[in-house]
């Protein structure tokens, strides 16, 4: 299984600013680089994710996608599936991976648990994610605005954080939001089962000053061991198409209606 290194010229993060008329923190704009630099890599276990997020993690200007080029390695490309309009050359392309990012946004977790900890994430598992990744060794990354304050108050609500797993197949995106579809609610962020979307991981955020993070950089990114690493993955059904309700018309209405456009038409 593989993902994708990105790293631009520039800081690929969001940004935490202060609104000077409402005086409340304003909800993270992302930014990242134009052109990117690219190199493939595989991961083979739980172990080489935890690994390669903790390389990315140090790097202000990366992140990670789930598509993969055909080349290792590539120089000053864009996060697009194709190079270009008019080539139509594929740069990116969806391949399947046997690795995948859990994007939690803002959920409600018992108190008696705290906002971003490990008992939080466990309660993420065991009540919102299909039953396959109960037990399951995980990944936990928090997400940017996780343990964020403004004068004593969080800038997002709830828990917010990257729970990245390891399964025994390549799953592709469709996949992944067939398999979802019915097992987790609103709050869960499927954007993250898409070829290009950046995974931010780095631990680098932008913020104003007057933003407070209260989680130590330590707490912020850690593998949690249980009795297997591996997610079995079940037999992933499509999803079923709504029938939509149709109306008969006859040949005169159908007649009828095309002569009246023509009449309108002039």
């Amino acid at each position: 299984s593989y993902l994708t290194i990105m790293v631009g010229d520039a800081p690929s993060t969001k940004e935490y600013t202060i609104d000077s008329e409402t005086d409340l923190p304003l909800k993270g704009k992302v930014k990242t680089s134009y052109l990117h630099d690219s190199q493939k890599v595989m991961v083979e276990n739980l172990a080489d994710l935890y690994d390669v997020i903790g390389y990315v993690r140090e790097l202000q200007n990366g992140f990670i996608i789930r598509g993969v080029s055909e080349e290792d390695v590539q120089t000053g490309v864009r996060r697009t599936l194709f190079k270009d309009e008019k080539q139509h050359v594929i740069n990116f392309a969806e391949t399947g991976s046997a690795w995948v990012c859990c994007d939690f946004d803002q959920y409600d977790v018992p108190d008696i648990y705290g906002r971003n900890s490990v008992q939080a994430y466990e309660y993420l598992i065991e009540n919102h994610m299909p039953k396959q990744f109960k037990d399951v060794s995980y990944i936990y990354q928090s997400s940017a605005s996780a343990g964020l304050e403004y004068k004593g108050h969080p800038v997002k609500p709830g828990t917010s954080v990257h729970l990245f797993f390891y399964l025994d197949q390549l799953v592709t995106n469709e996949q992944f939001k067939n398999w979802f579809a019915k097992e987790i609610d609103d709050g869960f962020d499927r954007s993250t089962f898409n070829t290009v979307l950046p995974i931010f991981v780095s631990s680098f955020v932008k913020k104003d000053i007057r933003i407070i993070d209260r989680i130590p950089e330590e707490q912020k990114y850690a593998l949690v061991a249980k009795n297997t690493d591996v997610v079995k993955v079940p037999v992933i059904k499509p999803r079923a198409l709504v029938p939509q309700t149709c109306k008969t018309v006859t040949d005169f209405e159908t007649k009828e209606s095309v002569l009246q456009e023509i009449a309108a038409l002039g």
